[in-house]
């Protein structure tokens, strides 16, 4: 409800969890200090047997990783386990998920948030037996002591007090007693006032909630019967009762809207007294069955209902979910009959059945395993037994977890101080991280375990004034009388400005660099537009409840959603008429994807919700077996291929089986970081970390990766070994963590300059030649201009779409008024497509399919007045998008393995890896190419029709280190060129080739490269040296520049004062035809780089053909890349796949109809960039590492709901982690973006379902925001 301080965008501190680094403070050490066995089940101060509800230190008990709903499922994760949908495996508590049936924004939000539980069944709060909600809070005076009800349902038991008295809690909890009324300061930093109740004077109601910054909510009664709450911006909520006194019904008062009142939730009750009912405020229906109080029954909207039976005790002993009026389309044919107990037939999903032991002991048993857990006083787990690993915990007096052993012996140490909040965790590789906090509790300073220091300073009011990090970069902030920030300064002086309205929304933001945003919403504080610098505005409609049905882009464009009554996307008509359909089931399950053209997508799961099967369009299967905690233990892959994995006790991937049955191997440090890969072929990868758990160096076959770093992580010098060469790159970075300069051990040197808001404003290359860079008001380059005097303009429309490119000469190069040498221009259609694209070339024409598949384009060269013949190229897919161009015949084997295309024939090995390529002339003869592969799954060697190879060396990060072209034994297999690759991070900076010339004597040509990396790595220039013997300089050329496509494949190459020196055409799958690729660009699509020698394209983790428009090798990241393993996504002209590991249809170039992305950046925790290998480590951290344990996500989004509004209005959460976010999260996170009409950007590099070892790579991101379907990604095309 409350919070802290608001503090918006501040860095994560490292080893804190994504909670902590969210809000700036600690996650707070609740308030119970019961035994967790009941919630109290009297309603008056003297018959209330129950003092705690599960208080296991944070206040809350869902926080593991996999029961239904969120629930923890894990042993290894959290203290207390939940099974089932869910239900407590110590206590047999039975409570649902909480339903939040309002929210309004304001500076102090307002949630009404209903939960229930068994073990307060005999507790009526006016709301049904069972049921709390957030603002049932209450305190009963007893004889001998104080108890405290909490939102949640959790009794804490306080000393009797006189008026004056200050009581505090375990947990840091500090109740005062006044005169008339009891006030109670909790770790969210809210103030809660009680006020006698009127029916008794030993019962206090909750009156009001207010922040530190004086904002307030008030609640009003009707003798004690709750009738209005006044929200912190004077909105009103009324609550009807029924005549016994319950709530009937909770309605918004719409002041902007005549003042019609607005119904949110309607609650229908038994004639018990129980709640049977709640209708949401657009007409879904939830249904609830009970037994003297206790939940039987619970159906929500789609009819999915859950079950639960319970002992004489209370106790809950089963429980299952499923559809009593149709088939759960969810399940898969394969799903056990009986659960793993052996006995207890399985019905539905999440099915549990539960013993409770007579020796202190609970079995837990579901359909794929049998669990064991030992309880203690406090309602959590001293030890569990879970697939043969032990998890063992020791708490203090408090209950509060001091020591854990996990299943490997590992051990974490905790230590807390008297309010509860933590002061040092040391992790079982002895990684140290401390906290410090102000007399108030709030945290004041936190260390790393390098021994980097943060720093926060506050007001009077708590919020955070100050914040330095260990380089000593420090932000600053100033707030208004309601503690909304108006002012935020950066650590290199710029200032970025808010405002707001009346309700607290943010309306208008204005960036360092001057850019301003600004927003309008509607009376319930939903952000119903957003104008970006550049004028061009989004809008989004909602339903009464607050969900998107209609978003209408700058252009007019728009699309349309139909929801159903849980929040999950049924239908979306894309803005060009196109309509995708999801069909549902199990608990929140998506099991059909219908695409606009009626091909269908599948996907089934077991009970507990793991997907295991998939059936493409074409019927085609990808089957996995999973074991109980959901992780892959072999699949079999739509082309046949069949890999298993082994883990160890803490779910480790420790062995990788291929195809070929050739094993890799995986070891860890007692931190958890990658220690060693043991490769099939006998060799070996070695990482080794610094103390805060930085990569420092990586020692693989025939190369060593050295790190140095600064104090938050930065790469300060990298240094690549490879045999007994050695390359350097060294980085500066400003106090924003931005580089500044890049230095080469070769003498290359390049020097930015960035504007406030951190972008580049000019560049310097080699004290030689400098860059200038025009950007408008959202931060987009308009032109870059060199100091030779040649520009190059680049002009969008109010959706971002590149309109135009155009080169510029230096003056004089050209007389006024002539065309541009060079002068293309673009056209779109209303889904964000290229249709046509012109320039002083001719045209081309595009044309797709309704899945947005490129089906032709068609070429005219010359001009209006003289234009030549056209030419085009065709194409066409079956279902399952697999590729045929018109005229080649073509045929696949299952899986999109290619056979044979035109007069080529292909062989694969048991991996679906290229091994032969065989080429029919018209001559009648055979041209025969052979691959190699090496142990890490890259490209290893090319044999080519004369008997030359080429061989390829690679890093455990795909970057290629050398290329050596050998001539053919006929020739004495002479070393014809050697090129090596120097690496600035995850970009290109040199290639230094040496080959001989007739005389024997070497050549050797040094390619310098400028690449802007990010999720689109763009070339920017280039420059190339001819140098005698490695170190002296014969010749140089000036910088060359690239003029890139939409995509960022370059089109020209030109010199600084405008001269175009290469003009690359190239086909619709990026086959370029010109001059050799060494003697021009070999950069083609972004990422990728030319093997003239080859005919192919390195693509970083693979290999990519232009001829077919497919890779070589399947994709190393498995079904998170897609359906089709071997596909360059669907559309080349405007998706890329910058690292071969593409996610689901490629990153989206335009990015149009994102719909409301409006402020600025709230950064959770981003553990690697797109370039890592999911598994190793990642020497490119983009920011510092968290340490927030699974499911993380919908806890990140608990804490954010109680932050105002104004600090997440319109911002974007950047979330990342090794997994990806559950459904369940996705949802979450998903819903939270709709309400605070944020975008939500979720970075990760697996699925859930699959291992994390470092043979995959790539990176996958999920935008959740206003107008995004529930999984958060725009339809699968």
């Amino acid at each position: 409800m409350a919070r802290t301080a608001p503090v918006p965008n501040i860095p994560p501190i490292p080893g804190m969890c994504p909670s902590i680094a969210v809000l700036g403070g600690g996650a707070g050490g609740g308030g119970g200090s019961g035994n967790g066995t009941g919630d109290g089940d009297g309603n008056g101060p003297d018959n209330g047997n129950g003092n705690g509800d599960g208080a296991n230190g944070d206040g809350r008990n869902a926080g593991g990783c996999g029961a239904a709903g969120g629930a923890s499922g894990c042993s290894h994760c959290s203290p207390g386990v939940a099974a089932g949908h869910p239900v407590d495996v110590v206590t047999g508590r039975s409570y649902t998920n909480p339903a939040h049936d309002l929210v309004l924004p304001g500076p102090l939000p307002l949630v009404f948030t209903r939960r229930y539980s068994s073990t307060a069944r005999k507790r009526d709060l006016g709301i049904g037996h069972g049921w709390c909600h957030s603002f049932s809070w209450r305190i009963w005076v007893r004889r001998s002591d104080i108890v405290l009800l909490t939102d949640d349902g959790r009794m804490v038991e306080f000393p009797l007090l006189e008026p004056g008295d200050v009581a505090t809690s375990p947990g840091g909890w500090k109740l005062r007693r006044d005169d008339t009324k009891f006030t109670l300061l909790i770790s969210d930093g809210a103030l809660r006032t009680f006020h006698v109740a009127q029916s008794s004077p030993v019962t206090y109601l909750l009156a009001s909630v207010a922040d530190p910054n004086g904002n307030v909510i008030r609640l009003e009664y009707d003798y004690d019967r709750l009738s209005r709450i006044v929200d912190s911006v004077g909105r009103e909520i009324r609550f009807e009762s029924t005549s016994d006194g319950r709530t009937k019904s909770m309605s918004v008062l719409n002041a902007a809207s005549q003042g019609a009142w607005v119904t949110f939730a309607t609650y229908g009750y038994g004639p018990d007294g129980d709640l049977v009912q709640v209708i949401d405020a657009d007409g879904h229906a939830w249904e609830y069955g009970y037994t003297n109080h206790l939940l039987t029954l619970e159906r929500d909207p789609t009819g999915l209902a859950f079950h639960f039976r319970y002992d004489d005790e209370g106790r809950c002993f089963e429980t299952w979910g499923d559809y009593p009026e149709r088939e759960d389309i969810s399940l898969a044919g394969s799903v056990p009959a009986v659960l793993a107990d052996g006995v207890t037939k399985a019905r539905g999903v999440h099915h549990v059945k539960i013993v409770y032991a007579s020796g202190g002991y609970t079995e837990v048993s579901d359909s794929l395993q049998v669990r064991r857990f030992f309880g203690n006083k406090h309602g959590l787990l001293d030890k569990a037994v879970d697939q043969g690993g032990v998890v063992t915990r020791r708490y203090d007096e408090h209950g509060r977890p001091a020591v854990r052993i996990d299943a490997m012996g590992g051990t974490t140490t905790y230590q807390w101080n008297r309010a509860g909040l933590p002061l040092r965790i040391v992790d079982p590789g002895g990684r140290s991280y401390s906290f410090e906090y102000d007399t108030l509790g709030r945290l004041a300073a936190a260390s790393d375990a390098g021994g980097g220091r943060w720093e926060l300073t506050r007001d009077a009011r708590g919020n955070i004034v100050s914040m330095s990090n260990p380089r000593g970069a420090r932000w600053t902030w100033q707030y208004d009388a309601r503690g909304l920030p108006r002012m935020k300064s950066f650590p290199t002086g710029g200032v970025e400005r808010l405002t707001y309205d009346a309700h607290g929304n943010l309306i208008e933001r204005v960036d360092p660099n001057g850019g301003a945003w600004r927003f309008t919403y509607d009376f319930f504080g939903r952000c119903t537009s957003r104008t970006d610098p550049t004028g061009g505005t989004v809008r989004v409609a909602y339903a009464t409840g607050g969900r998107p049905v209609r978003t209408t882009d700058a252009l007019g464009a728009q699309a349309h959603y139909q929801w159903d009554g849980v929040g999950q996307l049924r239908s979306l008509v894309d803005v060009d008429g196109g309509v995708f359909r999801y069909e549902w089931g199990g608990y929140r399950r998506k099991v059909a994807t219908i695409f606009p053209n009626g091909e269908t997508l599948r996907e089934l799961y077991d009970r507990e919700g793991n997907k295991i099967v998939i059936v493409n369009e074409v019927g085609e299967t990808h089957d996995m077996q999973v074991d109980a905690r959901g992780r892959v233990l072999s699949e079999t892959t739509f082309d046949g291929r069949v890999l298993s994995y082994r883990y160890d006790k803490l779910g480790r991937i420790i062995e990788e089986t291929d195809a070929a049955r050739r094993r890799t191997r995986y070891e860890y440090t007692a931190s958890g970081d990658l220690a060693a890969v043991d490769l099939p072929d006998g060799s070996k990868e070695e990482y080794a970390y610094t103390p805060r758990g930085d990569l420092a160096s990586v020692a693989g076959p025939g190369y060593r990766l050295l790190f140095d770093r600064d104090e938050v992580g930065n790469i300060i010098t990298e240094r690549q070994e490879l045999g007994d060469a050695a390359e350097v790159v060294s980085s500066k970075y400003d106090l924003l963590d931005e580089r500044i300069e890049r230095v080469t051990s070769r003498g290359h040197a390049l020097q930015l300059a960035r504007d406030a808001f951190g972008f580049i404003r000019q560049a310097l290359l080699d004290d030689r030649e400098e860059i200038a860079f025009d950007r408008n008001g959202a931060g987009d380059e308009i032109r870059r201009t060199s100091s030779r005097g040649a520009a190059i303009h680049t002009e969008v429309d109010s959706l971002n779409q590149l309109t135009r490119r155009w080169l510029e000469l230096a003056p004089g190069g050209t007389s006024s008024g002539q065309p541009a040498p060079f002068d293309g221009r673009y056209s779109y259609s209303p889904d964000g497509e290229i249709a046509s694209r012109w320039d002083s070339r001719g045209s081309n024409e595009y044309e797709y399919d309704p899945r947005k598949r490129l089906l032709g384009v068609t070429r005219q060269r010359g001009t209006l007045r003289s234009p030549g013949p056209k030419t085009s190229e065709r194409f066409k897919y079956d279902p399952a998008s697999n590729v045929y161009a018109d005229g080649v015949p073509t045929s696949y084997r299952k899986g999109g393995v290619l056979e044979r295309r035109g007069n080529t024939a292909y062989r694969w090995d048991e991996n679906h890896r290229l091994v032969e390529k065989r080429v029919s002339t018209e001559a009648g003869a055979e041209e025969v190419w052979q691959y190699g592969w090496s142990a890490r799954g890259q490209l290893a060697t090319v044999t080519r029709p004369d008997g030359s190879r080429v061989e390829l060396i690679h890093d455990a990060f795909g970057r290629r280190l050398s290329k050596r072209i050998v001539g053919p034994p006929r020739a004495g297999g002479k070393v014809v060129s050697n090129t090596r690759f120097v690496w600035d991070q995850g970009t290109m900076v040199h290639e230094i080739r040496r080959r001989a010339a007739a005389a024997d004597d070497p050549v050797i040509q040094e390619r310098t490269y400028w690449i802007e990396g990010g999720q689109v790595p763009t070339p920017v220039v280039h420059r190339d040296k001819l140098l005698d013997d490695g170190t002296s300089e014969l010749r140089a050329q000036s910088w060359l520049h690239y003029v890139n496509d939409v995509t960022g494949m370059p089109e020209q190459l030109v010199s600084g004062d405008g001269r175009i020196t290469e003009d690359l055409e190239h086909s619709a799958w990026g086959r370029v035809d010109g001059k050799p690729a060494h003697e021009g660009t070999p950069l083609r699509f972004s990422g990728q780089y030319e093997d003239a020698e080859t005919g192919l394209y390195y693509n970083r983790h693979r290999y990519y053909d232009p001829e077919t428009g497919l890779y070589i090798s399947p994709d190393p990241i498995g079904l998170t890349g897609g359906t089709n393993p071997f596909r360059y996504g669907n559309n080349p002209v405007s998706t890329v796949d910058p690292f071969g590991t593409i996610w689901r249809d490629g990153v989206w170039v335009n990015t149009a109809h994102a719909t409301l992305t409006p402020a600025g950046s709230t950064r959770g925790r981003m553990l690697r960039n797109p370039d890592a290998p999911p598994g190793s480590p990642d020497p490119f951290r983009w920011e510092n590492e968290g340490n927030g344990g699974l499911h993380t996500e919908g806890r990140i989004i608990e804490n954010l709901r109680g932050r105002p509004d104004s600090e997440t209005r319109g911002a974007t959460l950047g979330i990342s982690g090794d997994f990806h976010a559950c459904e369940d999260c996705q949802r979450d996170l998903a819903n939270f973006a709709r309400e605070r009409g944020m975008r939500i950007e979720y970075y990760g590099n697996h699925d859930t379902s699959r291992p994390r070892g470092p043979g995959a790579a790539g990176m996958f991101r999920v935008d959740h925001r206003p107008g995004a379907n529930p999984s958060g990604v725009l339809p699968e095309a």
